[in-house]
């Protein structure tokens, strides 16, 4: 009997904390691809070698370094979430290119 009680008094236990180790879990930033992936020092901004780093396959440095300072609306050489997606809407719209123009 007091081994079943036991039992019982360890699962209980075990359960209690489970919902609150998948909560944490669920608060970390997403690892992925694009903004969250690519801010690896996790500031909440992309400096222009994290920038640069996560459009390494669609362009080159220097393409790269034109488009952060596009992007880079206050000019603090750091993106904003914020920045970040209003240069991906203004592109979708046909605002900004994100190829770099011919010289």
């Amino acid at each position: 009997m007091k081994k079943t009680i036991a039992s019982i008094a360890a699962l209980a236990a075990l359960f209690s904390i489970t919902p609150a180790i998948h909560a944490a879990d669920n608060d970390a930033p997403k690892k992925g691809r694009g903004f969250a992936a690519a801010d690896t020092n996790g500031n909440g901004t992309l400096d222009l070698a994290e920038f640069t780093a996560m459009v390494s396959k669609r362009m080159d440095a220097e393409a790269a370094k034109k488009r952060f300072a596009e992007l880079d609306k206050d000019g603090n050489g750091e993106l904003t979430l914020e920045e970040f997606r209003a240069g991906r809407k203004a592109r979708r719209e046909g605002g900004e290119s994100s190829k770099p123009a011919p010289n």
